[in-house]
């Protein structure tokens, strides 16, 4: 049975992310430029770059001892709201049916 954790995300996690993740995995989610180490690097330097995303790698370690190996196997993200354009703001409020004080 994996254990599941999550540290900040980084370009060193490119490779891994590019070894789990499958096109299909991005339905919504907008995908990197291509489905390889330069293309999840280019993804995540994006990512860092916006200042309203904190990325994270999903990573997991398997317990049985021969399989005792680290791995990245994904990726969430959530959104600073404080730093976020104001239609994001205003979609988040429509969308969780928060009050203006709740949300921003």
């Amino acid at each position: 049975m994996p254990r599941h954790w999550l540290e900040p995300l980084e370009p060193r996690h490119a490779e891994g992310l590019a070894d789990a993740a499958t096109p299909e995995l991005f339905t919504y989610h907008f995908p990197p430029p291509e489905f390889s180490p330069a293309g999840f690097r280019a993804m995540i330097q994006y990512l860092l770059s916006q200042g309203t995303y904190r990325p994270f790698a999903i990573l997991a370690r398997e317990t049985e001892p021969e399989l005792a190996r680290m791995h990245v196997v994904g990726t969430v993200s959530d959104i600073d709201v404080s730093r976020s354009p104001a239609f994001i703001v205003d979609y988040l409020r429509r969308a969780l049916g928060e009050s203006q004080s709740s949300v921003g």
